[in-house]
């Protein structure tokens, strides 16, 4: 196998850097371009929303590749980098960042995915001062404490990923905010608590995960509103009370849905069978529920 070409070199280590920088807080006041027709921030983006104010930890491993590339190559990464400049689209190994650069008074971030990184600290309540994102991807890594309760001022996110990562405490009532919202991916957390009553106001909501925390009480009546629902699991939480039937009943364009391995009692509805042609994964098991399933349930459903 022939060696690495010292591009593909230079550009891991490159990334290196910045993730390094980032994360050791001493990230510049500027960012990574991939065209000549950049546009400048605006001065309020281009000073206050830099990556070191989102995030805090430590990279000693980043520090050990930076070190020993630089010394082969003897790299100097600041002469190519530009100050307070943002392309369209930003893509290195591992993370995306996306600006929207039409708008004549200058870019702004609308989207940003770091995952699979092995982030560790904690997410910054300034992540809410970037309210132009339409997504934020942080899933697959190690950050932990709590979700800021400013992610609630980003009306313009549609999609929200942090499934797979050690974040606690509750989930914002904040969040109920989030009129854009489309998909809400919390899984694999440790997050306790209720499950927001507020989330029903997100009519747009069309996927809703959050398997596999620490959730309790009971499920909030207000979820009758979101009737855009398709997919929604709470699978592996202490969510009891009676099956929420007169809620789901509602939500007629779901296909999957995962309510496993709750404290969920009661009989399973004949509408489930009759009513929700849509459904095709369902998952009750290990719950409380008394009875049978209906006996005109569909062939092209999987369920368990």
């Amino acid at each position: 196998m022939s060696k690495p070409s010292l591009r593909l070199q230079f550009t891991k280590l490159l990334v290196f850097y910045h993730v390094l920088l980032w994360q050791l807080g001493h990230w510049p006041q500027s960012k990574l371009h991939c065209r000549a027709d950049v546009a400048r921030l605006p001065e309020d983006e281009g000073i206050r929303y830099q990556f070191h104010s989102l995030f805090s930890s430590s990279a000693n491993f980043l520090m050990s590749a930076l070190r020993d590339f630089m010394s082969n190559t003897e790299l100097r990464p600041e002469q190519i980098i530009e100050v307070t400049y943002c392309s369209d689209v930003v893509r290195t190994y591992g993370f995306v960042i996306e600006c929207n650069c039409t708008n004549e008074s200058g870019c702004r971030i609308t989207g940003i995915r770091m995952s699979y990184l092995g982030l560790t600290g904690t997410i910054h309540e300034k992540v809410g001062d970037l309210t132009s994102l339409t997504y934020l991807d942080l899933s697959r890594n190690q950050l932990n404490g709590s979700i800021p309760a400013s992610l609630g001022r980003l009306v313009s996110l549609e999609y929200l990923n942090l499934q797979f990562n050690m974040i606690s405490d509750s989930i914002p009532e904040d969040f109920g905010n989030l009129s854009s919202l489309t998909i809400m991916e919390l899984s694999e957390n440790q997050l306790s608590g209720p499950l927001p009553q507020s989330l029903g106001n997100l009519t747009t909501l069309t996927t809703f995960y959050v398997s596999a925390n620490n959730l309790s009480g009971k499920f909030p009546e207000t979820y009758g509103n979101l009737t855009s629902l398709k997919k929604f699991s709470i699978a592996g939480n202490y969510i009891s009370g009676p099956l929420p039937v007169e809620t789901i009943a509602k939500w007629t364009n779901i296909t999957h849905l995962t309510l496993r391995n709750c404290s969920i009692n009661g009989t399973i509805p004949k509408y489930i069978g009759e009513n929700m042609t849509s459904l095709r994964y369902l998952d009750l098991s290990f719950n409380k529920l008394t009875g049978g399933l209906p006996q005109n349930m569909s062939s092209k459903m999987i369920y368990m």
